[in-house]
């Protein structure tokens, strides 16, 4: 129970009814947490002080200030993830407990405080950043570590706060806007006065506008802008499209003609916004020659005051913005004619309407006369008060003034003209008229009086143009069958919206889902077969869908097919295959729908119940399409049934859907999901660009190389040291992130002298996979070794799951594989090059598609025995490798406390400083002692200083590699004669 309100009109009913509280809490076991109860007294004859403008209020999640900023609010949630991260820092646990507490604990505590909160990209980085520094030291990664592995889901899987609070806020924001309640008028409330404030004449919601807003300025426009930069809009229906209301008449804005008169600074949404205008149409007159004074043009504010100032700019320019003007608009508009709706617009200006029309080529002005109360006979008609136009020296005037009689009149007073105006007339003008003294014409009157707030001389042309309209429209009678190839334009045009406003996608698309539609017009039952697939890589999927319909007409099947991005998973691409064939379903038909996915056939039962919106967005994962799948039937008020198929059961029409549903040449390379159609560049990561080639990416089983990094399932709830170790290695070495000296050298120069290897004579750089490669002072090499260790375990693991093939059969299969045939010694760094995978990418981890090609077809196309094998392969082989680390980590340790590097010193930052003549580093706290120095002096001290230190340390070196302990090791046991070598320079090198 929570937020309980008590009502009473006196102390003594409050006592009663807390009383009757306390009873029902005694029984329930409920307990009232009284710090947080509150005591409200109304006519209390205490002073009640108001909060300050920066202090906070809590209601549930939210806090409030008077001020309207959320500070509070983000120093609550950096303070809450680092207390968590601070405790999780301490404790010891396992990579998945650290995971879970992140995940399960820490982000639903941080969204429950972002219900009126979109956080920035700089905040959200911060956040992530604190967590994944204190995960990365539970994992034994360094903090340099590559990010994109945590967060990747075939990684260690944490969440991204940013992408969290997107889709946190994109479920509430169209949960809110599809419901019909209190909180949905207020969120289209919102999304209307940010239609307004932005004043364009783009829909918020439309794919190609992207604004820039404050944060937090308006929560709903912000969720939609944020959306849109991760491809995801908003398609509405009918219903959806009275959400916002865009401007729309013209063609030529205000602002587009504010850059071509090239004025550099910006123009402002204010002044336009407040005297509603857009267009330059607004400001023009009937024929384009010439801007209209300020007073004639139809504002929906008072005017008062001087112009705004982009109308003073344009008005001091108005030769120059009228030839840009007629340039412009000459393509939109052929008769040259300004058809905006200044002329036929309901305009408000009085309380009754003004009329212009034409009656025997003289202009007739009225108002509407006696408002409500008409006693007229005649249906249909509307009576009208008489208005003449004062001219001054045979020009017409603004200036409007009551009619004394004339021959229209149908009453007997003079006072007054009276007359009737048919109400359906269609050569009729509404005008804008206004009780003022402001004169908008060449006339001297400054009285009030009714002045027409439009060009006359337009007026007069409007009409003409009017009445010779109406009057070719009575003698062009002929021109009914051009009328006629217009309609069946419109109603083909029509054919067309209606399978658009349900689904984006191409022409040819469209024109295959209309033949289907129309050769399906006159069934009242239609059978289809439905079916979906997903294909997912490292970086991209791409859900497939199909559907047949089997014999329709002279043996004839109908099929469709297409492809859908953005939210992966199989059982969407099910209900996408459902939902575009309910498109093209006849009005009040039966469908029978047969599929193989028993979640499609669960969620279509959902529709079925007729459960309402709110619930099919709580209950689903795929509420839009749901909900867009229950608008078309209710629509078209379709009976839908759904039967369930047995998958590859040898159903003929099922397996036809089955093949129409896989995707086509699927990965072609590897495409970025945010910016659609580009290539992904990895320039920042130079390590991973030579397996992002299209080729090697096409050769690597992406599902099995994940599967084989993670010993049991990062989400599972087992967990234990080992797992987490194991884990830990194989994503290092996948992603090259094992602490070599070459990776040391960069972060800790201080301590090495260069990124050489300390076990091998020659000087070599050593990165992940020279740990491997190295040959520590022999001649063999030892990926040759690797390679036969690796076909012996692939071996025996499948003679352990088929023992009934021969191991001589096994043994000539695996040496098809060309990946696995090391005949001679290879480069690594050469490899990169190759164009196929090599056995160097084997040992990172990577899964090659021809083994597991291989090995089903070994294991007679049983697929989950043969990835059984090929994991259980890779996880051996893993240890292996682990092992040889675990032997050069142990000399490396040995070699640094032989040259004093201990623990401490890798944990201290130091100052880097280079020398001038060898570009080598120095301590800092040995140039601090000798401030005494000149810098000449102090730069040869240094220089002799180094020389000596680098030869001493090689002569460490030396006696490191020669004593016994280094000799007896298993790799390099009677291979102890070793020479060497002085050179000129002082180095050594050591050649057996």
């Amino acid at each position: 129970m929570d937020d309980t309100t008590y009502i009473a009109s006196d102390k003594k009913q409050l006592k009663k009814i807390l009383t009757k509280v306390e009873e029902f809490s005694n029984i329930t076991g409920i307990r009232v947490n009284a710090e947080k109860s509150h005591l409200i007294c109304i006519n209390c004859k205490k002073k009640i002080i108001a909060k300050k403008k920066n202090e906070y209020v809590r209601i549930l999640g939210i806090w409030i200030s008077a001020d309207g900023k959320k500070n509070y609010q983000k120093t609550l949630i950096e303070d809450k993830t680092k207390n968590i991260c601070r405790m999780v820092e301490r404790a010891r646990i396992t990579d998945k407990g650290a995971r879970y507490i992140i995940n399960h604990v820490l982000f639903p505590a941080i969204e429950y405080l972002l219900n009126d909160i979109y956080l920035n990209t700089n905040m959200c980085k911060k956040i992530n950043s604190i967590c994944l520094k204190m995960f990365k030291h539970k994992t034994g990664f360094a903090q340099t570590a590559i990010n994109s592995i945590f967060h990747l889901k075939e990684g260690y899987n944490i969440f991204d706060i940013e992408n969290r609070q997107l889709q946190l806020h994109i479920k509430n924001f169209n949960d809110r806007i599809n419901r019909d309640d209190l909180l949905g008028e207020s969120t289209k409330i919102r999304l209307r006065q940010f239609q307004n404030w932005i004043w364009k004449n783009k829909s918020i919601f439309d794919e190609d506008f992207i604004y820039k807003i404050k944060d937090n300025f308006n929560l709903n426009a912000m969720i939609i802008n944020k959306a849109k930069e991760k491809s995801v809009i908003w398609k509405f229906t009918n219903k959806g499209n009275l959400i916002v209301t865009i401007p729309s008449g013209g063609k030529y804005t205000i602002k587009e003609l504010w850059n071509d008169m090239g004025y550099e600074e910006q123009i402002l949404n204010r002044g336009l916004r407040e005297n509603g205008i857009m267009f330059v149409e607004q400001i023009m007159d009937l024929k384009f020659k010439n801007i209209l004074s300020w007073q004639h043009i139809q504002t929906i504010r008072p005017k008062r005051g001087r112009p705004p100032g982009w109308y003073t700019h344009i008005n001091q320019n108005k030769n120059f913005a009228t030839n840009i003007i007629q340039e412009k608009l000459k393509e939109y508009y052929i008769h040259n004619l300004n058809i905006f709706n200044n002329l036929t617009k309901k305009h408000i200006s009085t309380k009754k309407l003004w009329i212009a029309h034409k009656d025997n080529n003289e202009l007739i002005i009225g108002k509407e006369h006696k408002k409500g109360k008409q006693e007229d006979n005649k249906k249909g008609m509307q009576q009208m008060k008489h208005y003449n136009i004062i001219t001054k020296n045979l020009e017409p005037t603004s200036v409007l003034i009551p009619c004394e009689g004339c021959e229209i009149n149908i009453e007997n007073k003079n006072e007054e003209c009276i007359y009737r105006i048919d109400k359906g007339k269609k050569d009729k003008i509404e005008i804008p008229v206004i009780y003022s003294k402001t004169s908008t014409s060449s006339t001297a009157t400054r009285s009030f009086k009714n002045r027409i707030r439009m060009n006359v001389k337009d007026l007069y042309t409007a009409t003409d143009l009017m009445e010779n309209y109406m009057r070719n429209q009575e003698d062009n009678i002929m021109d009914n069958l051009s009328n006629t190839i217009e309609e069946e334009d419109i109603r083909e045009k029509h054919k067309y919206q209606e399978i658009q406003k349900w689904i984006k996608c191409e022409d040819e698309d469209i024109v295959i889902l209309l033949d289907i539609k129309e050769k399906l017009k006159h069934r009242k039952q239609v059978k289809v077969y439905t079916d979906g697939s997903l294909e997912t890589t490292l970086t991209e999927s791409i859900m497939g869908f199909g559907w047949v319909i089997p014999e329709v007409k002279n043996y004839e099947r109908l099929t469709f097919r297409g492809n859908i991005k953005n939210f992966p998973s199989s059982t969407r691409a099910e209900l996408m295959a459902i939902f575009t064939t309910l498109i093209v379903m006849p009005t009040k038909s039966k469908v029978i729908i047969y599929t193989d996915s028993t979640c499609a056939i669960q969620n279509m039962k959902t529709i079925m119940e007729k459960i309402n919106t709110r619930e099919i967005g709580i209950k689903n994962k795929n509420p839009i399409l749901l909900q867009m799948i229950n608008d078309i039937m209710k629509e078209n008020k379709l009976k839908v049934i759904c039967h369930k198929v047995k998958a590859h059961s040898g159903d003929k029409y099922n397996e036809i859907a089955d093949s129409l549903a896989k995707i086509p040449g699927f990965v072609k390379g590897i495409k970025n999901n945010i910016f659609e159609g580009t290539l992904i560049t990895l320039n920042y990561n130079k390590r991973f660009k030579h397996i992002m080639s299209s080729t090697k990416c096409r050769e690597i089983d992406w599902d099995l190389t994940f599967k084989t990094k993670h010993p049991s399932k990062i989400t599972s709830d087992t967990t234990n040291k080992e797992d987490s170790s194991r884990r830990s290695f194989a994503i290092k070495l996948l992603c090259e992130e094992l602490p070599t000296l070459s990776r040391r050298y960069v972060h800790k120069p201080n301590l090495c002298n260069s990124s050489s290897c300390v076990l091998c004579d020659e000087l070599i750089e050593e990165d992940n996979m020279h740990v491997f490669t190295c040959k520590r002072k022999g001649n063999i090499d030892p990926i040759k070794g690797l390679n036969n260790k690796f076909k012996e375990i692939l071996m025996e693991r499948i003679k352990k799951e088929e023992s009934n093939i021969d191991i001589k059969v096994i043994w000539e299969h695996i040496n098809e594989i060309d990946i696995l045939n090391y005949l001679y010694e290879k480069d690594y760094t050469l490899s990169k090059n190759y164009s196929d995978l090599t056995f160097f990418d084997i040992i990172k981890g990577f899964v090659s598609s021809i083994i597991t090609t291989k090995v089903i077809k070994i294991c007679k196309y049983k697929k989950v025995k043969a990835k059984k094998i090929i994991i259980d392969a890779m996880e051996e082989f893993q240890q292996i490798l682990k092992q040889i680390w675990k032997e050069r980590y142990d000399k490396v340790i040995e070699w640094e406390v032989n040259n004093g590097i201990t623990n401490k010193d890798k944990r201290i930052k130091q100052t880097k400083e280079k020398l001038n003549t060898n570009n080598q580093v120095v301590k800092t706290s040995n140039i601090r002692k000798r401030n005494n120095y000149n810098i000449n002096n102090l730069k040869i001290i240094e220089e002799k200083e180094y020389i000596q230190n680098k030869q001493k340390q090689k002569k460490t070196n030396l006696e490191f590699f020669v004593n016994e302990s280094f000799l007896n090791t298993n790799t390099y046991k009677r291979n102890n004669l070793y020479k060497i070598k002085i050179f000129s320079d002082g180095d050594m090198a050591i050649s057996s």
